[in-house]
């Protein structure tokens, strides 16, 4: 390899914290190597051994059939990054010459010892700022998207010094916004799901991350709303880059990033307290704030707290489900029989799990 990156991943305790819009910020700085949006690299972190180069490339290219033409990628893509629709227009594509993609990750694949996790992503990253026409002298950081909390913690773990961008938003807000894509998912993928996981990863916050002693910055999404600029600064000294005005616009590619199906990143910071109200119910948002308090009290989030409740009542409703997963109980169909089965068998000990989160930390 031609030199040292430093290795940068972006990521989240809980979904909806706005990480592919930070990540389209950061797309086209002249300093930092980047595939655009979150590719599918399951497969390649959990094989062992790989026999060749060319099978690791292989298993990279069937993970992402879609990867070499964003303009084939469409909402019901797992995962959705919204590159189906880039530019003003929202028609323009990146084109990725996949022959040429190949033959540069080979070559840098080659130039290292091992043919393991961390040097075939440094490797497709490497590759893909080559098609594109990336001045790679110019570049100091590798930038990845393991999105997910436990691919994070897996990436600290395998990318020794590498830093993180963990973003943190508004936990009713993330909720609301979950729930939308929820609703999202059953329309374009008959996809039937209730977000009760998100729940518990969002009570338990950042802990996980702090307990793995990971070096991040963590992004207050609201922050970016307030001042955009001021806020970008401070990654730049986070991840020792130079300051460059493209950070200020979302792009991918260079062409205008409008967001995915499930959100427009463009939509207001704050809280909509309209759109709330058709989302959850007064306890809902009770109970949310109460087994998120630990985020609430260290972001600063109090307006979104209901102050004027007994915290008896806390603990009685709790056990009572949301508004929307009501709404889901009353769409059982035998379709979906064992995900419904699911519901049942692990709201009780999931809930019992969040009161003892709450009750541990006498906020």
């Amino acid at each position: 390899m031609e030199k040292n990156y430093q290795i940068v991943n972006i990521g989240h305790f809980v979904s909806r914290t706005g990480t592919v819009f930070l990540h389209s910020l950061l797309d086209d700085h002249p300093q930092i190597l980047s595939i655009p949006g979150v590719i599918n690299f399951r497969n390649l972190l959990n094989k062992k051994t790989f026999y060749s180069i060319e099978e690791a490339f292989d298993i990279f290219d069937k993970e992402n059939p879609k990867f070499y033409d964003t303009s084939q990628q469409n909402p019901s893509d797992i995962p959705d990054n919204g590159l189906y629709q880039l530019g003003e227009d929202k028609k323009d594509k990146i084109f990725t010459n996949k022959e040429d993609f190949k033959d540069m990750f080979l070559k840098n694949l080659k130039l290292l010892k091992d043919i393991t996790f961390q040097n075939i992503l440094i490797s497709l990253n490497i590759a893909y700022g080559k098609v594109h026409d990336k001045d790679i002298n110019k570049c100091k950081v590798i930038l990845l998207h393991p999105h997910e909390k436990n691919d994070c913690i897996k990436f600290n773990n395998l990318f020794k010094g590498s830093k993180f961008l963990i973003t943190v938003r508004n936990p009713i807000n993330v909720y609301n916004s979950i729930i939308k894509m929820v609703k999202r998912r059953t329309e374009l993928r008959n996809e039937h799901y209730y977000p009760a996981g998100q729940l518990v990863q969002s009570a338990k916050g950042l802990e996980d991350f702090r307990k793995n002693k990971m070096e991040m910055y963590i992004l207050k999404f609201e922050n970016l709303g307030v001042n955009l600029e001021n806020e970008m600064k401070k990654i730049c000294d986070f991840i020792k880059i130079d300051y460059n005005p493209s950070i200020l616009k979302s792009t991918f590619g260079g062409k205008k990033f409008w967001g995915n199906n499930y959100y427009n990143p463009r939509e207001k910071y704050v809280l909509n307290t309209t759109d709330i109200k058709e989302t959850l119910s007064k306890k809902d948002i009770i109970i949310l704030s109460e087994i998120n308090k630990k985020i609430i009290k260290e972001f600063n989030y109090t307006d979104i707290v209901h102050k004027n409740y007994n915290h008896m009542f806390f603990l009685l409703s709790i056990f009572l489900p949301l508004k929307d997963e009501i709404d889901f109980i009353k769409k059982f169909n035998l379709k979906n029989f064992i995900l419904y089965l699911k519901f049942i068998c692990f709201f009780l000990p999931k809930r019992i799990y969040l009161l003892y989160i709450r009750l541990k930390r006498r906020i």
